[in-house]
């Protein structure tokens, strides 16, 4: 794709994750692609007249239903949504959630379900940006232009593994933000039963925010105090979350496999983990069981509490060049398959498409 979509003035919104663009989800995607293609953009306003619009979930979608209804084919709308917010049931959350959003101005549109304004933004836009193949599949449904882009992790990453030497405890790293660390306690019974044996790492944010980040502040550490090994805290920081990261011996990524939102979660944080050379421990969701098999690191899916159980203890057992070489097996897939010029073609065909 050449760059003559660009060349014009085009007036280009964005409906970010944050409003200085600085969280990791504007920084590996959308932003990512606009400073490579060095196409200028702004903070989306609704009262304002754009050629694209590029909104993410965080945005007030009734305003932008309303907004794109009006200008129709003056103005092309891109909507990503990447996160399984679709495959949820309804429940009695997701009406406080829809009612939620509505008395604090989070939405202008009032929804008992809040998926409904999903769905209804889903039917109108001119393309839809999703995470993993199997999104795809319930966005078929609503939309026919849908297109699978993952993150770009290039800009973030200061240190690679190079030592896999083990000490007398195994250090087992999980790296996330703090409303997704309850999936550790799917395997509390596990850490637990080796807490002589290992130490947990954990990078994330030292407080959340409960009811969308606005309202009452919680300590991150108290989530997990019924895991019983000895565990390190580190605020999540872009200048030394890697350093910390590939100074750990193994990974993981365990998952609550009957929470919809994050079984259906996509293979971003196993492909920002293997870009550090660090081996992944993964339940065996979709997105991760398919990554991990075209990979040929099988061996690296986990689909009970056995497996985690045998398997952080095999790990140790091993080789120092075993363990190199699952590193670089991981390392090459990532080369081969997520490196940034493909990505960043991906990203060309999602704005040739509209």
């Amino acid at each position: 794709m050449t760059d003559l979509l660009f060349d014009k003035k085009l007036a280009i919104g964005y409906g970010a994750y944050s409003t200085d663009f600085s969280v990791p989800g504007d920084r590996r995607r959308f932003s990512a692609y606009a400073q490579y293609k060095g196409f200028t953009y702004e903070f989306a306003d609704p009262s304002k007249e754009y050629d694209i619009v590029y909104i993410t979930y965080n945005s007030n979608l009734g305003k932008w239903i309303e907004y794109k209804k009006k200008r129709g084919n003056k103005c092309k709308l891109i909507f990503e949504l990447i996160d399984s917010y679709l495959s949820e049931d309804f429940t009695w959350k997701s009406a406080l959630k829809g009612v939620f959003n509505y008395v604090t101005g989070r939405n202008s549109k009032f929804y008992f379900d809040y998926r409904r304004g999903i769905i209804e933004l889903c039917e109108i836009a001119d393309a839809i940006v999703c995470s993993t193949e199997e999104q795809k599949k319930i966005f078929d449904k609503y939309n026919t232009n849908i297109h699978v882009s993952t993150d770009i992790f290039s800009g973030d990453i200061t240190n690679v593994k190079e030592d896999f030497r083990i000490s007398h405890k195994l250090k087992i790293v999980w790296e996330g933000q703090p409303y997704t660390l309850h999936n550790i306690l799917e395997i509390k019974s596990v850490l637990n039963e080796l807490s002589d044996e290992i130490e947990l790492h954990i990078v994330t944010d030292p407080f959340y925010n409960m009811f969308s980040n606005k309202y009452i502040k919680r300590r991150t550490a108290n989530l997990i105090n019924e895991i019983k090994c000895k565990k390190t805290f580190y605020k999540w920081e872009k200048e030394t979350f890697s350093k910390i990261i590939s100074s750990c011996d193994l990974s993981i990524i365990p998952i609550v496999m009957s929470n919809k939102m994050s079984f259906g979660k996509p293979e971003n944080k196993l492909i920002l983990l293997w870009q550090m050379g660090i081996p992944t421990l993964t339940s065996a969701t979709p997105a991760y069981e398919r990554v991990n098999k075209n990979a040929g690191l099988t061996q690296m899916i986990c689909y009970n509490q056995l497996d985690w159980l045998n398997k952080i203890q095999k790990f140790k057992s091993i080789s120092i060049t075993e363990r190199k070489e699952l590193s670089d097996r991981a390392k090459k897939n990532v080369a081969e398959l997520y490196c940034p010029e493909l990505l960043y073609k991906k990203w060309d065909a999602i704005f040739l498409s509209i």
